[in-house]
């Protein structure tokens, strides 16, 4: 599964991989340095957190439904 980040969000992504490299490592990194840093997290963690992401939604669908079903029980046992 291939993630394309916004042109946008790239760039302040690069800006921010540089600024963390230099605070961090007091080491400049050019752009496509910073941009090959970025796609290596993204390739390698992308999936995970897109998988844990749909996983929470599941669950919290799954808790909506409940409530749900609970606030219908009643009418529905009223037709009966």
């Amino acid at each position: 599964m291939e993630i394309k980040l916004p042109e946008e969000n790239k760039r302040k992504l690069i800006s921010d991989v540089q600024g963390f490299f230099s605070k961090e490592y007091d080491e400049q990194i050019g752009i496509i340095a910073a941009e090959k840093v970025i796609d290596f997290f993204v390739s390698n963690l992308g999936t995970q957190f897109y998988l844990k992401a749909m996983d929470d939604i599941k669950a919290k669908l799954a808790t909506v439904i409940e409530d749900i079903d609970a606030d219908c029980y009643p009418l529905y046992k009223k037709l009966f």
